[in-house]
C-alpha cells in the first residue's frame, strides 16, 4: 500500500478520504477536458497527471478492476493506429503496474513495467525510467528473485548519478 499512497503523495489525507479524492479528481479532469484549449494542446500533463492519480485512487478504493479497465481506456487513448504509444501512455503504465501489482498479479504488473520503462527510453522520459527501475525491482524480490532485484538497483544508482539526480 506504500506504493500506491506514494503515488497519490498524500491526496487522500487532504481531500478527507479515498471517495472524496476520487470525486475531486473526477471534477477536476471533466473541468480539465472542457477546456478549448484542449484541440491545441491534447497532450496536457495536469491532465495527464489527474487521470494517473485517479488510476491508482480507484485502486486504493478497492475498485481494482475498474482501475485496470479506465488505465487501459486511457492507454488505448493514447496508442497509435499501428500501435505506437504516445508520451501520455508512460505516466499510465508505470502506475498500472503497482495496481497489478496491488492485486497480487505480479506476472502482468512485470509486463506493464517493463512496457512502460522500453517507451520512457524510447521517448527520452529518463527519470521516469528510474522509478521504473525501481518498481521493476520490486516486482523481482516479490517473485523470489532477490539476486536479481539488486541489479536494476545498482543500475539505478549509476543512471541516477549520471544524469544528475543524485537523490533518485
Amino acid at each position: 500500500r506504500k506504493w500506491v499512497l506514494a503515488i497519490l503523495g498524500g491526496i487522500p489525507p487532504q481531500s478527507g478520504s479515498v471517495s472524496a479524492a476520487i470525486r475531486a479528481f473526477e471534477e477536476d479532469i471533466l473541468t480539465a477536458e472542457s477546456r478549448d484549449d484542449r484541440r491545441i494542446h491534447p497532450f496536457d500533463i495536469g491532465l495527464t497527471i489527474l487521470q494517473s492519480n485517479l488510476q491508482v485512487a480507484y485502486s486504493m478504493h478497492g475498485e481494482h478492476r475498474w482501475a485496470i479497465g479506465y488505465s487501459g481506456d486511457l492507454i488505448r487513448q493514447y496508442t497509435g493506429p499501428k500501435g505506437q504509444f504516445y508520451l501520455p501512455a508512460v505516466f499510465r503504465m508505470m502506475p498500472l503496474a503497482g495496481i497489478y501489482y496491488e492485486g497480487n498479479e505480479l506476472e502482468t504488473a512485470f509486463a506493464s513495467v517493463q512496457t512502460g520503462i522500453e517507451l520512457c527510453r524510447k521517448l527520452g522520459v529518463n527519470p521516469t525510467v528510474i522509478g521504473g527501475m525501481n518498481t521493476l525491482a520490486v516486482l523481482q524480490f516479490m517473485k523470489g528473485d532477490h539476486e536479481l532485484a539488486m541489479v536494476p538497483i545498482r543500475a539505478n544508482i549509476a543512471e541516477a548519478l549520471h544524469m544528475q539526480l543524485p537523490w533518485i
